[in-house]
């Protein structure tokens, strides 16, 4: 429960999901990173993280860049 996933886009946009909540166990929150939509490849532009459950569609990154999973001490130090 102490890690975090931070996903950063090409424009710059980021977020952060909580292992927690994407844990079948706990949340149970979907977290898809895209490789197609509409049926067209996204290989060119890079995958799309997408939250399903986002009612707003603010952690929807395109083009994704970066993936980090660090542990969540790591910021109390």
């Amino acid at each position: 429960m102490r890690y975090l996933i931070a996903v950063l886009g090409r424009d710059g946009h980021r977020a952060v999901l909580s292992w927690g909540e994407i844990d079948p166990e706990f949340g149970n929150t979907a977290a898809l990173l895209a490789v197609t939509m509409d049926c067209r490849d996204l290989t060119e532009q890079g995958p799309h993280l997408v939250m399903p459950g986002d009612h707003c569609g603010s952690r929807h990154i395109s083009q994704v860049t970066d993936i980090r999973v660090c542990a969540a001490d790591q910021l109390w130090v």
